[in-house]
């Protein structure tokens, strides 16, 4: 979990493949995004968020080997960062933290394009 240059609290929730922004901890402003599964608009197992200073969102989806950019809570922006050779003898990403360009990442990733 994160906060984000607003003061919310953002949630990557890995059981049910959502990323949630809260308001504050009275769930004011509560709002979530995603789905399981492959494709745009779906996770499969994410572990980790973050938030860049411009307000987008990060997310580390383990299970599609991707971290996933997001502009907003409806998905705007969605840009992908996969790591090169994705497939079965790809390594797997760390669950411990969250790489993203900003903190330096030095990754084998390759950009690609939203779906």
């Amino acid at each position: 979990m994160t906060i984000d240059g607003q003061g919310r609290l953002c949630v990557v929730a890995s059981g049910s493949c959502l990323v949630f922004r809260i308001d504050d901890l009275t769930g004011g402003g509560f709002q979530k995004y995603g789905k399981l599964g492959r494709g745009r608009d779906a996770f499969w197992s994410p572990l980790g968020i973050a938030v860049d200073g411009r307000g987008s969102i990060y997310v580390c989806d383990t299970g599609n080997r991707r971290i996933v950019k997001i502009d907003d809570l409806t998905g705007s922006g969605w840009t992908e960062l996969r790591l090169s050779g994705a497939g079965r003898s790809a390594p797997a990403l760390p669950t411990t933290s969250l790489w993203t360009p900003a903190a330096g990442c030095t990754s084998p990733i390759t950009p690609m394009a939203g779906s």
